[in-house]
Parts: structure tokens; C-alpha cells; sequence
């Protein structure tokens, strides 16, 4: 009896050996393809890829390659980038903003009983009745280093539940693909936040975006229609507006002061702010522009929207239309939405 009893349980730890009790491996095959067009702006990122396994747990080294390359098509499907490389790789341009992304995955699940544990088996630990549940968790810590603003770090933490009945006797695929949906909503969210990054568009491809050497766009600024946000922050937004599109080099903008005695010497009159097609065309006209930008920068709860549109003066036709959405304070819409919404402009 004793033998036979001793069999079993020898049977039963070497299945549970044989099969695993932990995931096989932390990162499988993660292929996130480079599907993003590159960028018109002459900008180049740097990415480094570390990857932390927590102790006992496989990191599926043979894999890694596969991730990196992911997080890598990832930063240059924002369409922020005319390159990105590994640091691993050789490259001939210099690089302008540099991405450093940690990886972290975890199996955080717990077994459990399914039946009571029976006094004729001496080892619990190898129970073949016994359930797992938990979540495969990815955590991403993300700096950027940029020549405007030095670091920026977020992180990114996905979760995806998994369950499985009779845990020592299968193999722990469920795990593994509980990490590997997590790895991919967060790399699409990584991608989501790098696109709603600004990364300085001053350099530009002139000929990717046909514009002639000396050749100018003649422009005017009105002020921005302030919706739930006060004048004087509309005001400031305006002049950084104005500011962004000279850094470009396509447009020549026509200053506030000489724009404001030119309307004031025409006698232009407006009822409220110049907010119509007809308005901005008859103001173009006599400020004697190209083209005339105007719009509004309105507020809804913690949502700022920027929302701009571009008139050619001479036909009344919108050039372009340009809404930006950014989350948080004032204080991101100056940094990071004017530029936005000029890089789009601009393309």
C-alpha cells in the first residue's frame, strides 16, 4: 500500500515538474508592425529596452529582440519621427530625442483549492485538483529626454485576468496569454501617449513639404475666442501660436501691434470677436495677407480644446481645419497643444 501510494505521488510531482507551475516564459512573440508614415520633420529618436523579470520568473530571453522592436515600431508609428533606432543598432544621424523604457511583467496569480485536500496524498503542493487565478500584469516606466524639455517619465500598467481549473496538469498558456494581451495595450497606450507628446518641430524637410528657399507663407493671427478660459490665457496662447509658426520657416506672420494699427487705420469694425469666415476674409483683406488664422481655445471639465481654421484671404476657401484635445492644466496646452496644432497646420 505504502508502494503504491508512493508511485502516485512520485507520478504526480514529476507531471507537475514536467508541465511547470509558473509561466513558461514573460514575453512570447510580440510583433507590433511599423505601420506609421514617417514624419516631414528631420527628427530622429534613440530607444533602449530594459527588461526586469521578477526572481523566479522565466524572462523568455529569446524573445526579447521581438519586444524591443515592438516598443521601437510603437514610438514611430506617432508619426512624430523620421527615424527610430535601437541603441543597439548602427545609425548616421544624430539622434534628438531619446526614449528609455522599462519593462517589468508579473504573474500575480494565486492557487486554491477545488476539493478538500484528502490525508492520503503527503505533499498539498502537488494536489491535481488545484485552480490558479490572478492577472498577468505588464508595467512600463517610460523617460524622455528631449532638448526642450530635459526628462519626462509616466508609466504605463495593464492587466489581463486569467483563470485555470486544474492548474498542475496544464501547461501555464493561459498565464502567458494574459501577459501577452497586456504587453499589447500597453504598448498602444505607450504609442497614444507618445503622439500626444511635442517633441520641438524648428527643423523641417523643406523638401518633403515643398517649400522653396526664402519662400513664405504671408500670414495674420487674430486672437483666440476665449470659451470658458480667460482672456489674458486666450491672449497668451495667441502670441505662442504666433511664435510656433514662425519657428517653422513657412510662414511670415504680421505682429499683433502692427496688425492691430493697420485694422484700426481701416476702420475695420467687429461686433465681439472676428469668429466668421466672412470676418476673417474681410480682415485679411485689409491687413493685405495670404492667409489669415483664427479660432478658439474653449475648456469642458478637465479637457482643453483648441479648435483652429486657415483661410486663404483671396477666395474665402478654409485652407484647413485643426482641433486639439489635451487633458490636464493650461499649462500643457502652452507646452505641448500650440505645437501640436502647428505641426499639423504645417504638414
Amino acid at each position: 500500500m505504502f508502494k503504491n501510494n508512493l508511485i502516485l505521488v512520485s507520478s504526480l510531482i514529476l507531471i507537475h515538474l514536467v508541465v511547470g507551475c509558473s509561466p513558461g516564459v514573460l514575453t512570447r512573440r510580440i510583433q507590433v508592425q511599423q505601420t506609421g508614415k514617417p514624419s516631414t520633420f528631420n527628427n530622429t529618436a534613440l530607444v533602449t529596452v530594459q527588461f526586469r523579470s521578477p526572481a523566479g520568473q522565466q524572462s523568455g530571453d529569446l524573445y526579447l529582440s521581438d519586444l524591443e522592436n515592438s516598443i521601437r515600431n510603437s514610438i514611430f508609428n506617432t508619426g512624430h519621427f523620421k527615424e527610430v533606432h535601437l541603441k543597439t543598432e548602427s545609425y548616421n544621424q544624430d539622434y534628438r530625442v531619446f526614449f528609455e523604457v522599462t519593462v517589468l511583467p508579473r504573474d500575480n496569480g494565486r492557487t486554491k483549492w477545488a476539493i478538500s485536500w484528502p490525508a492520503v496524498y503527503p505533499m498539498p503542493l502537488y494536489w491535481p485538483l488545484q485552480q490558479k487565478e490572478g492577472y498577468g500584469e505588464v508595467l512600463l516606466t517610460v523617460k524622455v529626454i528631449t532638448p526642450d524639455n530635459p526628462v519626462t517619465e509616466f508609466s504605463i500598467k495593464k492587466e489581463t485576468h486569467y483563470f485555470i481549473r486544474f492548474y498542475s496538469f496544464f501547461r501555464t498558456g493561459p498565464v502567458e496569454d494574459a501577459l501577452q494581451s497586456s504587453y499589447y495595450e500597453a504598448i498602444d497606450e505607450l504609442t497614444q501617449k507618445v503622439r500626444n507628446m511635442s517633441f520641438g518641430y524648428s527643423e523641417y524637410d523643406e523638401k518633403e513639404i515643398d517649400i522653396k528657399p526664402g519662400q513664405k507663407v504671408n500670414i495674420a493671427v487674430l486672437d483666440l475666442e476665449a470659451i470658458s478660459v480667460t482672456p489674458n490665457e486666450a491672449r497668451t496662447l495667441t502670441n505662442k501660436l504666433r511664435g510656433e509658426l514662425v519657428r517653422t520657416g513657412k510662414f511670415q506672420v504680421i505682429e499683433r501691434s502692427q496688425m492691430e494699427e493697420i485694422l484700426n487705420e481701416q476702420g475695420f469694425q467687429q461686433t465681439g470677436m472676428c469668429n466668421t469666415d466672412e470676418c476673417y476674409v474681410q480682415a485679411g483683406k485689409l491687413l493685405g495677407v495670404e492667409q489669415l488664422m483664427g479660432g478658439s481655445i474653449g475648456k469642458v471639465g478637465s479637457i482643453y480644446l483648441i479648435s483652429i481654421r486657415l483661410i486663404e484671404v483671396e477666395t474665402g476657401i478654409i485652407i484647413k481645419i485643426v482641433d486639439e484635445e489635451i487633458e490636464g492644466s493650461i499649462d500643457e496646452v502652452l507646452k505641448t497643444g500650440i505645437r501640436n496644432v502647428v505641426k499639423k497646420m504645417s504638414r
